[in-house]
C-alpha cells in the first residue's frame, strides 16, 4: 500500500491542513520496463511548490485537484526493471508527496551511497544548482565586489552568500530574525540586515555608499525597490523568487522600476532546470567548497507526510531554520 497527500482545494493564502488530504492506496505494479520503485525517505519543501499548488501558470503546470503533490525527494530503489539501477540505489526527482513512488529512470538521477541523501536535496541538489547559476553562471561576479542577498539565512540565500564570500566579494545579507541573523554571523557574513526592524534602503546605502554590483532577489517588491535606489550603475540583478507574492491574489508592486534605464541595470530572471547543462560542474564547484570547509547548512526537519503541509506555511511565513525537509515516516509495507 501507498500513503500519499493529495491537494484537496486550492490554498487562498498560506496553506492550511484542509487544503490537503492523506490517502491510502494500492501500488500500481508490476512495473513496466525502464520503470523502478522507490520508497521515498526525503522530501524537499521549496517555495515554488507554493505556486504549483495555487492554480497559477508558471514555467510548470499546476498541481491539479487530486493529484499527488508535487515535490523533490530522495529515496532508494526497492524494485527495478531498468538495466543500471539496481535495488539499494538511492536515486532523487520528482518523487511527490508520498511513501512509495513508481518511475521511469529518465526522470531520476543516482547519487552516491557514501554521502547523506539529504545534500541531494540541498548544496548539491536544485538548491545548491539554483545560487551556483545565478551567483557565478549569470551573476559573473569578480572579486571584491559588493553582493547582496534576500532570504540569505534560506536554503538557496545562504548557499548563495557562502558562493559570493569564497570568491572573495563583500557581501550583505538580508534576512528577519536575530537567529537566522546569527546564523549567517556564524558562517562568515557580517553585515547583516534584519527588514523587520531596519530600513533596508538606508541600511544599504550606510553598508556599501558606493552601490551594489549584483543583487540576488528572492522576494520581489519593496525590497527590490530598495536595492535599486542602492545599485551602481550596470549593476546585476538576478531575480530567483517572490516569495513576498506566492499565495496572493496580486503581486507585490515595483515602484522604481526606471532606475533600471537610468543606471543601465541588467535584470535577468531564471528557471534553474534551464541550465542542466551546468549542473555538472556546479556539483563540482559546490564539492569543492563543501571538502574544503566553506559550504556550510542546516536542515529544518518536519516528519510524517501527515504534517508535510506545515513545511510549506513555515516557507511562507520564513519560519524554517534551514532546508526545509519533510522525513516520510514508514510503516510496515504491504508490497
Amino acid at each position: 500500500m501507498n500513503k500519499r497527500v493529495i491537494l484537496k482545494q486550492r490554498p487562498d493564502g498560506i496553506p492550511k491542513k484542509e487544503d490537503f488530504e492523506v490517502r491510502i492506496d494500492a501500488l500500481q505494479l508490476p512495473l513496466k520496463q525502464g520503470e523502478i520503485l522507490v520508497k521515498v525517505e526525503w522530501i524537499s519543501a521549496d517555495p515554488a511548490q507554493l505556486v504549483w499548488i495555487s492554480g497559477v501558470k508558471s514555467y510548470m503546470p499546476p498541481v491539479r485537484i487530486g493529484d499527488t503533490v508535487r515535490a523533490f525527494g530522495v529515496g532508494l530503489i526497492v524494485n527495478s526493471h531498468a538495466a543500471g539501477f539496481k535495488v539499494g540505489t538511492y536515486v532523487s526527482g520528482l518523487l511527490g508527496w508520498q511513501e512509495y513512488c513508481k518511475v521511469h529512470v529518465s526522470k531520476v538521477e543516482k547519487i552516491p551511497m557514501n554521502v547523506n541523501p539529504t545534500l541531494f536535496l540541498g548544496i548539491f541538489g536544485m538548491t545548491g544548482f539554483t545560487s551556483y547559476i545565478a551567483i557565478k553562471v549569470l551573476g559573473k561576479i569578480k572579486k571584491k565586489q559588493v553582493v547582496v542577498v534576500s532570504t540569505a539565512a534560506g536554503a538557496v540565500g545562504s548557499v548563495a552568500v557562502q558562493i559570493a564570500k569564497a570568491e572573495g566579494c563583500k557581501v550583505i545579507g538580508i534576512t528577519g530574525t536575530a537567529s537566522k541573523i546569527q546564523w549567517l554571523k556564524d558562517i562568515g557574513i557580517s553585515d547583516v540586515i534584519n527588514y523587520k526592524t531596519e530600513n533596508v534602503a538606508s541600511s544599504l546605502k550606510t553598508l556599501c555608499p558606493e552601490g551594489i554590483d549584483l543583487y540576488l532577489d528572492n522576494v520581489g517588491g519593496e525590497m527590490l525597490d530598495a536595492v535599486l535606489l542602492n545599485a551602481k550603475k550596470g549593476a546585476r540583478m538576478i531575480l530567483c523568487g517572490a516569495i513576498q507574492s506566492y499565495g496572493q491574489k496580486k503581486a507585490q508592486p515595483l515602484y522604481l522600476y526606471p532606475l533600471v534605464i537610468s543606471k543601465s541595470l541588467k535584470m535577468k530572471g531564471f528557471i534553474v532546470t534551464d541550465y542542466q547543462n551546468k549542473f555538472d560542474e556546479g556539483f563540482r564547484y559546490l564539492e569543492s567548497l563543501y571538502k574544503q570547509g566553506n559550504l556550510k547548512y542546516k536542515e529544518d526537519v518536519v516528519d510524517g507526510l501527515e504534517n508535510a503541509h506545515t513545511a510549506l506555511q513555515k516557507l511562507a511565513r520564513g519560519q524554517n531554520d534551514g532546508k526545509m525537509l519533510i522525513k516520510v515516516l514508514h510503516e510496515a509495507p504491504k508490497l
